[in-house]
């Protein structure tokens, strides 16, 4: 109970500093372009080397919305899956709290195919952008 109590107080401690980027900028062009599944896989398989890839830098993400919500801090957030049934685990990526990622969300739906572009944070349970924002085709 212990280890548990202290996993759950380690877990919202890393979500709280998560939620101090701002928004990747319109200018701000993507080092890596793959789908939820794609870089949720390589996180999966290797934490490690996808970090020393990934972490810090731009990405466009496409995938199925899986849910959306807001964590602990009231921050606004989707996952993006590979749209599978079973599926769990993906991309966190998390927005600002502003009126205009807000109307962006709440125009958004389960299941929808969507790409989204944010700085990457590493793995926390999903892999998590910081700082995201939807890309229009």
């Amino acid at each position: 109970m212990k280890n548990l109590v202290i996993a759950f107080l380690a877990t919202t401690i890393l979500l709280l500093g998560a939620c101090k980027s701002s928004t990747v900028s319109e200018t701000e062009q993507p080092s890596f372009s793959m789908t939820a599944a794609e870089l949720y896989a390589e996180y999966n398989d290797n934490e490690v080397a996808a970090d020393a890839k990934y972490k810090g830098e731009v990405i466009d993400v496409t995938g199925y919305i899986y849910s959306i919500g807001r964590d602990i801090t009231n921050t606004p957030y989707v996952i993006l899956t590979d749209g599978g049934e079973w599926t769990m685990w993906g991309v966190q990526c998390m927005f600002t709290r502003s009126a205009e990622d807000e109307q962006t969300l709440s125009n958004l739906r389960k299941d929808m195919l969507v790409t989204i572009r944010g700085r990457c944070d590493g793995l926390i349970f999903n892999v998590q952008l910081e700082g995201c924002r939807l890309i229009e085709d």
